[in-house]
């Protein structure tokens, strides 16, 4: 844990209820692959940093990361938060 003095124990709290699977733009990918009729598992612990998709037998991985963390240019979905934007 970061010893920071300006993250707030409430804040602390919400970040940490944030999940890193199931969310919306990994569902719609995994439900696109099986209507294609792959087959795959999810979150293989096995592999580092836990891909969201991973095909075995192809020997492929899908990592799905939103927009917030890849800032993509002219994205209208990127943007900074108000707070600490100093950090950020």
């Amino acid at each position: 844990m970061i010893d920071d003095p300006s993250i707030t124990p409430e804040r602390s709290s919400i970040m940490a209820s944030v999940g890193p699977r199931d969310t919306k733009p990994e569902i719609i990918v995994r439900r696109f692959l099986h209507a294609l009729g792959y087959h795959f598992r999810l979150h293989t612990k096995e592999l580092p940093d836990r891909p969201a998709i991973v095909f075995r037998r192809r020997k492929k991985v899908i990592f799905v990361y939103g927009c917030f963390w890849h800032r993509h240019m002219g994205c209208h979905r990127t943007f900074t938060p108000k707070a600490r934007e100093e950090f950020w």
